[in-house]
């Protein structure tokens, strides 16, 4: 959850820094919603690719004292 919403304040902040040089230069280039639309798709693509961290499989492992006696479960990730 936290690496999204990273993710999601970084494609923000990357839209906003491609829109904001667009501003500058809009009149000289009448873009239109061109620049702002690149800033958001730029923005999403770079917040998936953030936000796409490694896939951990868990699952639930029963654990054994020394005699073999049940002791309960433990959660084990790969």
């Amino acid at each position: 959850m936290k690496t999204k919403i990273v993710a999601a304040v970084a494609a923000l902040a990357f839209g906003a820094t491609v829109m904001a040089t667009s501003q500058a230069q809009a009149h000289h280039f009448n873009g239109g919603w061109a620049p702002f639309g690149a800033g958001i798709v730029a923005g999403a693509i770079i917040g998936a690719t953030v936000a796409d961290g490694p896939y951990y499989s868990c699952h639930w492992v029963r654990q054994y004292d020394q005699w073999g006696n049940y002791a309960g479960r433990a959660k084990v990730c790969n």
